[in-house]
């Protein structure tokens, strides 16, 4: 992987407007990185270090620093004798450097974003199952997922514990990804990690907007339905190809984010043939579900093995991100 000087990490930080002073750094500035981190206990010799955390300590920072730490970023100095840099948000600051230490591996892979208050989890595996078919069709690698229920990337494969990760670690899956020979990733995102830039610099080829109803809203999370709604549209500012639910309250609002934000923009709907991609006949045999489902070039009958209405929505979404990305 290629190594990055610390110029050049600063240059970064210049160019996003997010520093606020640098100090000591003269000396280091023509100097390889050779680890970006920001967990204290995993540090290796010439490591630059991110302090973020609200209950993180000096001595996490002495410890980084004892094993290898020899310039730190943060938004206030410590006590430890070693070259800083004084940034302005934190977040976006771990954002950015993440991306530039795994060297931007997200735009050599196809990436795409599943949003949405309901439905992210079933409409991210219904994409996995449709692109893994395919790619084992022609004999290519299965798609990444970073997802609530797990995470896989080709070197990595555990049980998650949070929807969307710390950008750093979304940034490394990519690398792993894309290292093992995949070509695709889908994961969900969710309004936090709009909100707190972990997806900053994410660039989604597909980015699906399920829908919308109140949830999260708490003094930890969200302070109220408009700060969640509005932090989940943040996803269309880094969207190719945005596929929206016209079926899914405020869908109008939705729609004109996503057209103002987005390259191109696809709908799709249970209610309306006003749409790109609509189902119709619908009806239940037994478990399943059948319906036939209009597209931009095709016309087909599908059914689903899992009950309930609203996993026809979910299955709209993933036909309209593989008729997207070339799935026959």
């Amino acid at each position: 992987m290629e190594k990055f000087k610390v110029k050049e990490y600063i240059e970064l930080l210049e160019k996003e407007e997010l520093i606020n002073e640098v100090v000591d750094c003269d000396d280091i500035l023509d100097k390889e990185v050779n680890l970006v981190s920001f967990n204290s206990k995993e540090i290796e010799e010439d490591t630059l270090f991110i302090v973020k955390g609200a209950s993180f300590k000096s001595e996490y920072l002495q410890e980084a620093v004892n094993n290898g730490t020899f310039v730190y970023v943060s938004m206030v100095k410590y006590d430890v004798d070693v070259p800083y840099i004084l940034v302005n948000d934190i977040q976006k600051a771990l954002s950015c450097l993440s991306a530039m230490y795994f060297n931007y591996p997200g735009e050599s892979i196809n990436v795409i974003g599943v949003g949405g208050t309901k439905g992210k989890s079933t409409t991210t595996y219904y994409i996995k199952s449709i692109l893994d078919e395919y790619s084992k069709s022609v004999n290519k690698k299965e798609t990444a997922v970073i997802s609530s229920i797990d995470t896989y990337d080709g070197v990595e494969n555990f049980e998650s514990h949070i929807t969307t990760p710390e950008s750093y670690d979304i940034h490394r899956h990519f690398s792993n990804a894309l290292n093992s020979g995949m070509e695709n990733v889908v994961m969900e995102v969710s309004s936090q990690a709009c909100k707190l830039n972990r997806v900053g610099d994410v660039f989604f080829d597909v980015g699906i907007f399920m829908n919308i109803s109140e949830d999260h809203i708490s003094p930890i999370e969200h302070a109220d339905f408009d700060d969640y709604y509005k932090s989940k549209l943040k996803m269309f500012a880094n969207t190719k190809n945005a596929i929206v639910n016209m079926d899914a309250d405020l869908a109008a609002n939705t729609l004109a984010v996503a057209r103002r934000d987005s390259a191109r923009v696809f709908t799709f709907s249970m209610k309306t043939k006003d749409t790109d991609f609509y189902a119709y006949d619908i009806r239940k045999d037994g478990f399943n579900t059948i319906f036939k489902v209009h597209t931009p070039s095709y016309d087909e009958e599908f059914m689903l093995t899992m009950p309930g209405l609203f996993n026809v929505e979910n299955a709209l979404a993933a036909i309209a991100t593989a008729y997207l990305m070339d799935v026959p």
